[in-house]
């Protein structure tokens, strides 16, 4: 019986460490240093955009993924904000509305590809 009880414990520690057994684990992490953002010459305006919040973990920073459909193709723009608050980093979050400045975005230094383009960004209020 006690040999039972300490081989299901073992196993029950081993597949706590494999899932990551937090318990703050839906909690957002903010145990990381965001990486600087430098933008170039402004590109224009957004305004009443939609978009989902993730984390780009290459770059360290938080962006806006918005799609744009056209008559022959799909456009993905992802937005790098300047000034994105505490409280919308929070990956997958729906924006159900943004508007901002965009700019040329310097750094990171990510490059556009044909269907994907990234900007800076400096929210506005409504």
């Amino acid at each position: 019986m006690k040999k039972n009880l300490i081989v299901f414990a073992i196993f029950a520690l081993f597949t706590c460490a494999l899932v990551n057994c937090d318990d703050d684990q839906d909690e957002p992490k903010t145990d990381y240093t965001e990486a600087d953002i430098e933008y170039g010459e402004r590109v224009g305006t957004v305004s009443e955009q939609r978009g989902r919040v993730h984390f780009n973990t290459v770059y360290k920073r938080w962006y806006i993924d918005t799609f744009i459909d056209t008559d022959e193709v799909t456009k993905e723009i992802k937005y790098y904000p300047t000034n994105l608050p505490q409280d919308k980093k929070v990956e997958n979050l729906d924006i159900l509305s943004f508007n901002g400045e965009i700019y040329k975005l310097v750094k990171p230094h990510i490059e556009n590809k044909e269907n994907i383009e990234h900007y800076a960004i400096i929210l506005t209020e409504n």
